[in-house]
């Protein structure tokens, strides 16, 4: 199935082995053992099926100075986290947009159903990056009718595909911002 994503266009990332929060793991264990236990065995699963991610996106969003420095050295581009926050459109929230500029960290929007995020919102957002030439960076987990917790809808979805042409954008996948 991964070779069928692939071959579609989808990246193939690493989310880590065993999807450990690493702000905790790393405080409690350390650094080494972190990339024993999450990076590296991801790695190697991910080779061992014909794959050698570039990207990676952390659980949780959870992500520290030490842990990008640590982790550069095996990916090219790392992903944080950014939520919806009170009173402010995600318009406002500048660092889910993106224009090339060397770095190898970005955040991207969760627009799962749990997030809060309205496809009114996604206009003001898809507007802006239209407007600034920028890359807005959103993702979702998991596309099913089970709208519940981490998941989004296959109607939703193609209403987030109308509104990026609607407004001229372009899909890219989190590798293609930068290599």
């Amino acid at each position: 199935m991964l070779q069928e994503l692939a071959a579609d266009g989808h990246e193939i990332a690493s989310h880590g082995f065993l999807h450990e929060n690493s702000s905790k793991f790393i405080k409690e264990h350390g650094m080494a053992a972190y990339v024993a236990r999450e990076i590296t065995p991801a790695i190697q699963a991910m080779q061992s099926i014909g794959f050698t991610p570039s990207t990676f996106a952390y659980p949780y969003g959870a992500r520290s100075l030490t842990s990008d420095r640590e982790l550069t050295k095996y990916f090219h581009l790392l992903r944080g986290d950014s939520w919806k926050v009170a009173g402010k459109g995600i318009d406002e929230v500048d660092r889910i947009f993106y224009q090339y500029d060397g770095s190898r960290l970005v955040h991207g929007l969760g627009i799962d159903s749990n997030s809060g995020v309205t496809l009114q919102d996604l206009e003001a957002g898809f507007k802006r990056a239209a407007q600034n030439k920028e890359a807005i960076l959103i993702y979702a987990h998991n596309i099913s009718e089970d709208t519940t917790g981490y998941s989004l809808s296959p109607q939703t979805l193609e209403a987030v595909f109308q509104l990026a042409q609607k407004h001229k954008l372009t899909s890219f996948t989190f590798r293609e911002l930068i290599l």
